[in-house]
Formats: structure tokens, C-alpha cells, sequence
């Protein structure tokens, strides 16, 4: 169903939208100023720059027209930095160009998804459109202290040195190849049970269902426990991490950390895998596709992220841990730390990984080299502040 609601994007010069205007476009033609956020045409939707914390700061988390920059997922910057951008570029070129992306992502969405309405953000919508309410349905709502000790959202490689001339770079797999590969994973349906069991570890990774086990991780004995980044968030704060899925347990095991399993939460059954939309999948050029892609991420995300419960809203744990959410988490971190391994045995310092990118740390000198490795390991995108010779 066509909303008749049209995306644009819109670059705010400063943070604070009070101080003045910025650089718009929509669908990919010439960027246009504007003075402020009200010259903005509210019958249209304007995909910012702006944090959802600089949202609430400038009081605009009532103006329905305007998104925040993560609504994506991928934040606008790493998309743009994604297309070759770097700092210094023409706002207003970087504006056109991802006010072309946000159509043809738009376009995309609701031709592999008829009926897709685009409220929210994106995975949000599309979490919506599947049908999926795992607060109403999810079994794993009787243990969500253990499903959340389960859940890590991304893997931060915490204790680099940075010194000076040293940047990032961003290495992505093909988001629709990466999406199809997590989501063949099977992932628990139907209800769970405990159990006490000190099974091994390579027991507890065959089982015929799927479970979650109650571990105690010893890492001095394993292979780079660092680059495992067991509990450590992206923001550098640590999760408590008490409990473990198989496809995590089979990557400790790889690196050979040592686990004591006390307890284990069986599941009764599982489900299969999940299948992209076919549009997605069935085309070579379209699979190929840098906005199909970003499509494909938010399908995933969709199904992979922990959801807001507004029935908690006074209470300090404000969400629900699904637990396929976490099941198919935890196979996106296995697969991802396996590509920042292979990296990492190529001598580059690995600083954070998810959803099928890493982050290497490299100067300006050894960024050819990087590029090298990264082609050769099928990574689809390269982006950093250094450029491609």
C-alpha cells in the first residue's frame, strides 16, 4: 500500500536546530537551504542528522515529520562515509546522494514488502509488517533475567592504544549475503525448561534442541581473549554475561576458552530458518545493490534486536529480550568475530564487529594493505577517512 508519504533528508548544520538551518533534498535532486526545521515540509518525511539525544534536547521528539539519523540503522554518517565521503566533502553532494539512497531504499522495501507502512523506523516497520509481538507470544518471557544475560548486541574490542595518525576503517560483507546467512540459522520456538546439568561443553553445542546454558568463561586460556570481546559493549561498558547460546558456546570453543556449564534452559523445538523477501535474493544486480542491502540489515535487525516494553516503562528493565532475537544475535556475533579473527591473524588490530563489518585500526601508510586483505577476504565495502589510491 502506497502511503503517499515521501522520504527526504535533511543535514542540520549544528546540533542545536536552533542556531539556524541546513541542507536538504529529496530523491536524490539538487539540495536545497533551509533556515530551520519548521521551513521543513511537514506532508513529507525528513530522515536528520540529528541523534536521537539531540531530538529530546531541542524538544522536537513531538514532530512527526522528522527522523533521527539512525533511522536506517546505519546512521546517515556511515552511510555516507560508505558511498566515499570523508570529512570536508560538499554537504550539499553528500545530501543528494543519500536522499538518492533513501528512495531507492524506500522503493525496495515496498516492493518486497506490499503493504509495508514506514512509520517507525525502518526495522521497526518492518518488524511490524512481518506480524511479529513477541512481548504477547514469546515463551521466553517466563526467564528474561537469563535471555537478557544471554543478549549481547555488539562486540567492542576494548584496551587499544590509539595514537596519533591512526584511523578507522570499516570493512562490510554483502548485508543481503550476511542477512541469508544468519537468518538460515535455526532459532528456538515454543517453551523452555531448566534443567541442571554439568554436560560439556561440545554436548551442549550438538543437542537436537536449542538451549541456553549457565556458564562460567574462563578466557586466560584462549586464543586472543580480547578480540573474543565477551561482554564488552560498543559504548565500552560491560554486560554481565552469565548465560550462553550454542552458536556463542561454539565460538568460545574456538578459540579455546574454557566453559563449566551449572545449569541449562532447554527449548522444546525450533524453527527452521527465515527467508528474506525473495526480490531481495533472486537478482544478482539487485542483491549487488548498496540500498538493497541496507534493506536487507533492517530485516535482520529486525528480527535480532531486543524490543521496547512499555509495560515496564516505570521500571529500570525497559525491554524484552526475544528469544530468537538472541539465538540469531548470537550467530551474528559467531560469524562476524570468525571474519575479525581471519583479520586479525593478518595482523591488523580489530576494534569492533557486528552484523558482518569489523573495524581495523590502520595509519595512512598501511591502508593499501588493509584494502588488499579486505578484497581478498570478500569484504564488499571499505570505508575510512584515509582514500583508495
Amino acid at each position: 500500500m502506497n502511503t503517499g508519504v515521501e522520504f527526504g533528508v535533511a543535514f542540520f548544520d549544528s546540533t542545536n536546530t536552533k542556531d539556524g538551518g541546513g541542507w536538504y533534498s529529496m530523491n536524490g535532486e539538487r539540495a536545497m537551504r533551509f533556515n530551520g526545521f519548521s521551513d521543513l515540509d511537514a506532508r513529507h518525511v525528513w530522515i536528520t542528522n540529528l541523534a536521537m539525544s539531540d531530538f529530546y534536547e531541542q524538544g522536537l521528539s513531538k514532530a512527526a515529520h522528522l527522523r533521527n539519523s539512525s533511522f536506517f540503522h546505519q546512521t546517515l554518517q556511515h552511510i555516507s562515509n560508505d558511498c566515499g565521503f570523508q570529512q570536508g566533502s560538499s554537504i550539499p553532494l553528500v545530501v543528494e546522494q543519500l536522499s538518492g539512497i533513501a528512495a531507492r531504499v524506500m522503493e525496495i522495501s515496498k516492493l518486497c514488502m506490499p503493504g509495508l507502512r514506514i512509520l517507525k523506523s525502518l526495522h521497526d516497520s518492518i518488524y511490524d509488517f512481518i506480524g511479529l509481538d513477541d512481548i504477547k507470544d514469546d515463551a521466553a518471557c517466563m526467564y528474561q533475567p537469563e535471555f537478557q544475560a544471554a543478549f549481547q548486541e555488539n562486540s567492542y574490542v576494548a584496551g587499544i592504544y590509539w595514537p596519533r595518525g591512526i584511523g578507522t576503517a570499516r570493512l562490510s560483507m554483502n548485508r543481503v549475503d550476511f542477512a541469508e546467512e544468519v537468518l538460515g540459522y535455526p532459532f528456538p520456538i515454543g517453551a523452555w525448561h531448566y534443567e541442571r546439568s554439568n554436560m560439556s561443553v561440545d554436548d551442549f553445542i550438538n543437542l537436537d534442541v536449542p538451549a541456553i546454558a549457565c556458564v562460567e568463561v574462563d578466557l586466560k586460556s584462549a586464543n586472543k581473549p580480547e578480540l573474543l570481546a565477551f561482554g564488552a559493549q560498543m559504548s565500552g561498558t560491560a554486560v554481565m554475561r552469565e548465560w550462553i547460546t550454542q552458536p556463542e558456546a561454539a565460538m568460545l570453543k574456538m578459540a579455546d576458552a574454557k566453559i563449566r556449564i551449572s545449569n541449562i534452559l532447554r527449548g522444546s523445538a525450533i524453527n527452521d530458518s527465515v527467508e528474506l523477501p525473495s526480490l531481495l535474493t533472486g537478482d544478482a544486480l539487485i542483491r549487488s545493490s548498496y540500498s538493497a542491502g541496507l534493506v536487507a540489515e533492517n530485516y535482520l535487525h529486525a528480527l535480532t534486536s531486543k524490543r521496547y516494553d512499555k509495560r515496564t516503562r516505570n521500571s529500570r528493565n525497559t525491554y524484552f529480550f526475544p528469544s530468537r532475537a538472541v539465538y540469531l544475535k548470537a550467530v551474528d556475533r559467531m560469524l562476524s568475530y570468525s571474519l575479525a579473527r581471519q583479520m586479525s591473524d593478518r595482523d591488523h588490530i580489530v576494534s569492533m564487529y557486528g552484523f558482518g563489518a569489523i573495524n581495523i585500526l590502520v595509519t595512512e601508510d598501511l591502508f593499501a594493505e588493509a584494502v588488499k586483505d579486505a578484497a581478498d577476504m570478500g569484504f564488499a565495502i571499505v570505508s575510512s577517512k584515509f582514500k583508495q589510491e
